[in-house]
């Protein structure tokens, strides 16, 4: 027999597919050569690449080593029918066995194969050519459909090695290139196909630390390192223990900071991470998506939000091939608002034998592809706005992240709101809980969630409304007190919350240190509207705001609420619907700092327009529950159920007997239609308790109130005789002929309940 290379035309007829499910095509069309067993004579044979095969190494291919005496019939039956269905001369047999007579090149894991081989051989040009034509060639797990097949596996195992190998030098190569992105996408996926492979976690891991993304680095060879141990029983390998040696030094050989980047330009490396950074998928998502389409994306949130963390971790994630950068411009520090250009002249090597200005800094990095992190620019905002505007208009390849508790308000400004981080529920912890327990770790080494941590440490990031800083902070505090202890005494948050950072900016180390930051930042006017909405107890409307604030204000209140969302002291919730009004909320740490800020005197007199407002307002709601408008008045006073509460409360505490009926007159209908039933009798109760007589009706809406929620406790005969008294005077008064109506039916109703149906009667004539 001559080489397979020269088996003439007959043999170029045939190709055999073995790189994906199993399949024997003749002139392009499918060839039938029976069940799996038979199909893995063919593979064998074809693998072999022209060599006889033996008896003995088909029998062991098909049953594996458990041969049956039959064993050698059933290979000539299943040669015979091979012969029968394929060109003459492709399969013959010689002393040393059987023969596949195709091509290498009509074989794909044989073309597969020299290819790889071929790419060793290759210039580095070429070589990513060859490796990429070879991969190719693959169209799933090798060997499909010979699962049943003993013998198949080794050769299934083999085929898996050279392709993991081969994919394994193209990242490396792409990794070289600078592809960190796709690499850390092509290698996670490798990775979990291949989980005891060390190649695929060691490419991932070097994406991601080229990346920024230290602590994912970290995890992933973390986690092949404990797969190894505990379900191998093996150490890793010296390559692998290096590698994460390299990446808790952030080696810089391993990590190319400081030095050329992918593109050749030299890159300022960015702040190194001190801390895990955890959560923030979707903003990080965001701001990536909004760096590839704007040339200024400002981060705008409240204090401890997180921004400037968010912002540094977004721009390791970024692509950055081309661009000079990132430059961090750390505005917190910076006192006065001349010294703004001088920062960024400083910081962008920028020098003038004059004053620098920002024509200079123009003239100085025209044409450069720069990308610049201005960071804390709320107390410098309309300096910074000026001076982005002219860098941006003059620089055509300038880009600029900022970071502020204020819009810049720059022309094509792309602003991204940064909130606090989500809290879960118990059993599913969310981002806040995650970040506590991650930080808590470190005060308290193998502190973790679980069923005796997990309740108290979701009420704790709840009440500290998620804020990243006040967590960080509660979490340090676990050193000298427990969970318990820290929940207690958050009534006093800002003086349990210190101790931060001694290396932050002033104004960035202690919970209450960062709010004052923004609140110093104020206006007189904008101080005293922020005052007025910490007396809230919830969100609030427009409408309610100018109730407690028109009447001291002396600029309009929209204009000073406008501000202060713009500046975060105040969340806006946005509307589905744009026609809809909005409705605002203050970050319980917000309104805490607030009312802490109020005197006295101002406060009380607060609390005495707020309860006014919303006497009224469930005066109105009597009404509006039932028109047209209930669901509307329904949906209103779920989100006004706080403040109705407050105000309550506040009616009590003072005795005031008319505002506590009319407010309980009022919300009997809303306790009723959302089942809040016993929770309604006992404002009814407290609120009827109270000494003197208010307005009859007043009185009557109350009494009415009352009967409503005993008819839908069933509790109504119960109730002393003084409860139907009460009602009986609502039914005859006069002042409101429509509360005397609904009052008559429930008079008659109940006086039926307790037998008297003469009385009953009475009412219903």
């Amino acid at each position: 027999m001559g080489d397979i290379g020269d088996m003439g035309d007959a043999a170029g007829t045939v190709t055999v597919r073995l790189l994906g499910p199993v399949h024997v095509r003749r002139g392009g069309a499918e060839v039938d050569l029976g069940g799996p067993k038979q199909l893995a004579v063919l593979s064998v044979l074809a693998l072999a690449g022209g060599r006889p095969c033996s008896a003995t190494e088909l029998a062991t291919a098909v049953w594996g080593h458990d041969v049956p005496p039959s064993a050698p019939g059933t290979l000539r039956a299943y040669v015979s029918r091979m012969r029968s269905r394929l060109p003459d001369g492709i399969v013959d047999r010689s002393a040393a066995g059987w023969r596949l007579a195709v091509r290498r090149e009509d074989v794909d894991a044989l073309r597969f194969q020299d290819l790889v081989a071929a790419a060793d051989q290759a210039e580095p040009a070429e070589r990513r050519a060859l490796l990429e034509e070879a991969l190719a060639l693959w169209s799933g797990p090798p060997l499909g459909g010979l699962d049943s097949v003993p013998g198949a596996a080794a050769h299934r195992e083999h085929l898996v090695e050279l392709r993991a190998a081969a994919a394994e030098r193209l990242l490396a190569l792409r990794l070289a290139a600078g592809e960190r992105r796709e690499v850390v996408r092509e290698a996670s996926v490798l990775a979990a196909e291949l989980p005891y492979r060390e190649g695929p976690v060691t490419l991932l891991a070097t994406a991601l630390a080229r990346s920024g993304r230290h602590a994912d680095a970290l995890a992933a060879v973390s986690r092949l390192r404990d797969r190894l141990a505990d379900d191998l029983g093996l150490d890793p390998s010296p390559t692998l223990e290096d590698l994460h040696r390299r990446l808790l030094l952030h080696d810089p050989t391993l990590l190319g900071d400081g030095g050329p980047g992918d593109d050749g330009q030299t890159r300022r490396s960015l702040p190194l991470p001190l801390t895990s950074f955890v959560g923030r998928d979707s903003d990080l998502r965001a701001v990536e998506d909004a760096l590839t389409i704007s040339r200024l994306v400002t981060l705008v949130g409240p204090g401890g939000a997180g921004k400037t963390r968010l912002a540094v971790e977004a721009l390791r994630r970024h692509d950055q091939a081309g661009t000079d950068g990132p430059w961090v411009v750390e505005l917190g520090y910076v006192a006065e608002p001349g010294q703004v250009i001088e920062a960024v002249a400083q910081t962008l090597g920028v020098t003038s034998t004059g004053r620098v200005d920002a024509a200079a800094i123009a003239e100085a990095v025209s044409g450069r592809p720069l990308l610049i992190l201005l960071d804390t620019c709320e107390h410098l905002v309309d300096e910074v706005a000026t001076l982005v505007t002219r860098l941006l208009g003059a620089c055509g390849g300038m880009q600029v992240l900022a970071t502020s508790r204020e819009v810049l308000g720059v022309p094509g400004e792309r602003v991204l709101a940064v909130e606090p981080l989500p809290t879960g529920r118990p059993g599913a912890p969310g981002d806040a809980e995650l970040l506590f327990a991650e930080r808590a770790a470190s005060v308290v080494p193998g502190f973790t969630l679980d069923a005796t941590t997990a309740p108290a440490v979701h009420r704790l990031v709840r009440a500290l409304d998620g804020i990243p800083l006040a967590v960080e902070l509660a979490a340090a505090r676990l050193a000298v007190m427990g969970l318990d202890d820290l929940l207690a005494m958050l009534d006093d948050r800002f003086a349990v919350l210190e101790g931060g950072v001694r290396t932050a900016p002033p104004h960035q180390r202690t919970l209450e240190a960062t709010v004052a930051w923004s609140y110093d930042l104020l206006d007189d006017e904008e101080r005293a509207l922020f005052r007025t909405a910490s007396a809230f107890a919830g969100p609030f409307t427009l409408a309610a705001l100018r109730g407690l604030a028109d009447e001291h204000a002396r600029r309009s209140v929209v204009g000073l609420l406008a501000s202060l969302t713009a500046k975060s002291m105040v969340q806006v919730d946005r509307a589905a619907d744009a026609r809809e009004s909005r409705t605002y909320r203050l970050l319980e740490t917000m309104r805490v700092f607030g009312r802490g800020r109020t005197d006295t005197s101002t406060a009380a007199d607060l609390a005495d327009t707020h309860l006014r407002w919303f006497a009224s307002d469930a005066e109105a709601a009597f009404t509006a529950l039932r028109g047209p408008g209930a669901r509307e008045c329904l949906t209103h006073l779920d989100l006004a159920r706080p403040d109705m509460r407050a105000a309550l409360r506040h009616a009590l505490d003072r005795g005031d007997r008319t505002a506590a009926l009319r407010l309980v007159g009022g919300l009997a209908t809303w306790w009723f239609h959302r089942g809040h039933l016993r929770e309604g009798l006992r404002w009814v109760a407290a609120a009827t308790g109270l000494p003197g007589t208010a307005d009859p009706a007043v009185e009557a809406r109350a009494a009415l109130g009352a009967a409503q929620l005993s008819y839908g406790t069933g509790d109504a005969t119960s109730l002393e005789p003084s409860f139907l008294a009460g009602l009986e005077r609502a039914a005859t008064q006069d002042e409101d002929p429509s509360v005397a109506a609904v009052a008559a039916c429930y008079a008659g109703y109940f006086q039926a309940t307790f037998g008297q149906l003469g009385a009953a009667q009475a009412f219903f004539v």
